[in-house]
């Protein structure tokens, strides 16, 4: 009868946890968080690199070899707006699912990390990886924020 009463309560608690402690990112924006955007054509000799940090930012642009490079600074109140999208659109729980050989597809890869790099995330929906049905809305609008944002600061240089 312990026995049962204990597993019992053990599913009950499993059962019952809060969805935040499914959540890998911190609560707030950790000082030294990072992330890079990287969009790729697949063959197309075209792909995007924007690095974003408290202390720096770079986007790359490579079109046909030619190299354009950007540089800007995000104030903590825009870092707090981009890590605000991430954990409102659930960007640590967005799952994705891998085929076999995938030719030609490029995509869009985002790469996070910080606790001096201790701690880090990563979401693809390029080559053979692609984000299940379910994360398409929320990971649709977190590129869409990096996207309005970068265009925003390199309209403005």
């Amino acid at each position: 009868m312990k026995f049962l009463f204990i597993m019992l309560a053990g599913c009950f608690f499993i059962g019952c946890k809060s969805p935040a402690q499914d959540d890998k990112l911190p609560a707030s924006r950790p000082i030294d968080f990072s992330l890079t955007y990287h969009v790729d054509a697949g063959m197309v000799d075209l792909s995007e690199n924007l690095f974003l940090s408290k202390d720096s930012c770079i986007y790359i642009k490579s079109d046909t070899g030619k190299e354009v490079k950007n540089k800007f600074i995000l104030s903590d109140m825009e870092m707090d707006a981009l890590y605000g999208i991430l954990k409102q659109n659930k960007y640590s729980r967005i799952e994705s699912r891998t085929e076999g050989e995938v030719y030609d597809r490029g995509g869009i890869s985002i790469h996070s990390s910080w606790n001096k790099d201790k701690n880090e995330l990563n979401v693809s929906d390029a080559g053979n990886s692609f984000v299940k049905d379910k994360w398409r809305k929320d990971w649709g609008t977190i590129c869409d924020y990096l996207a309005t944002l970068l265009e925003k600061k390199i309209s403005n240089k």
